[in-house]
């Protein structure tokens, strides 16, 4: 994430140091809530979560590469359009997925 918001110079795309900012915030979230999680809930359900967690990135970072070259290649969209819409599909699908794993962390 950080990386990302450091290249966003660098990018041809308009506005892509606001995307950065938005690609940004739900880890910014994420460590919020891990440190309070972390006071309250015992170290085999934190590790659960937080296993859960990486499953997720190592399933969203290949889909929402291929969905966003898929668009990229088969709609209209300018420039890079396509692959960020690709992209921001994927992350809403596997943060909803996620946000209903915190709730269940929450109501144990």
């Amino acid at each position: 994430a950080v990386g990302g918001v450091l290249m966003g110079r660098q990018s041809a795309l308009e506005n892509f140091g606001a995307f950065s900012i938005v690609f940004a915030a739900p880890w910014a979230a994420w460590f919020v809530l891990l440190l309070f999680s972390v006071q309250s809930k015992t170290h085999l359900a934190t590790h659960r979560l937080l296993g859960n967690m990486v499953v997720k990135a190592c399933i969203a970072v290949p889909l929402s590469r291929v969905v966003g070259s898929a668009l990229q290649h088969t709609t209209t969209l300018s420039d890079g359009a396509g692959y960020y819409t690709g992209i921001l599909g994927t992350t809403l699908l596997i943060g909803s997925w996620q946000g209903y794993e915190f709730y269940l962390y929450y109501q144990e």
